[in-house]
């Protein structure tokens, strides 16, 4: 999601050190996207946040995570995403997209991924170098008797200030 104070023309670009590729994307992404944004976040008078899935190699972090039991799954997310910095629509489209999808699970391990370990499999570059980024994505498994509890992460926070893209995903094992 990208959120700024003044209006700028961005160009966003993705690139996967060791192999991948885009397989969906809204708006398109082509060879990445020249959006223009506004103070008040809209992308090109049309989106609300830039989309996309895309097939890396599964080169995540497996030793920090939580277990999170399926009665738990919303406040969970609520206040974890909270803890990194993201809040109020972003959480609010986390929730609404993926509720209904870990719903059909009992329990989950969550294994949070966050930006130097997004940017070894899916790096980013913006024209107009913003003041603050903040990736988090989620390795989430089906919990099972037999795997191994993760450690406790530790949760570093972001300063927001002036031109700060915010960006969230879930890989979904």
């Amino acid at each position: 999601m990208l959120k700024k104070q003044t209006v700028k023309i961005i160009n966003r670009i993705l690139d996967f050190p060791k192999g991948g590729y885009v397989t969906l994307s809204e708006p398109e992404y082509e060879n990445g996207w020249n959006v223009l944004v506004e103070t008040n976040g809209l992308i090109d008078n049309k989106y609300d946040f830039l989309f996309y899935e895309c097939k890396v190699p599964d080169k995540w972090q497996y030793k920090y995570g939580w277990v999170v039991n399926k009665t738990d799954y919303e406040e969970f997310f609520i206040n974890n995403l909270e803890s990194y910095g993201f809040h109020g629509q972003e959480i609010e489209d986390f929730i609404n997209y993926w509720m209904p999808i870990f719903s059909n699970y009992e329990d989950l391990i969550v294994y949070p991924q966050v930006d130097s370990e997004i940017e070894k499999l899916i790096s980013l570059s913006i024209t107009n170098t913003p003041d603050s980024i903040k990736r988090l994505f989620y390795v989430v498994v089906e919990y099972s008797i037999q795997t191994e509890i993760p450690q406790t992460p530790i949760v570093n926070s972001i300063n927001r200030a002036g031109f700060t893209v915010m960006e969230w995903g879930v890989i979904f094992k």
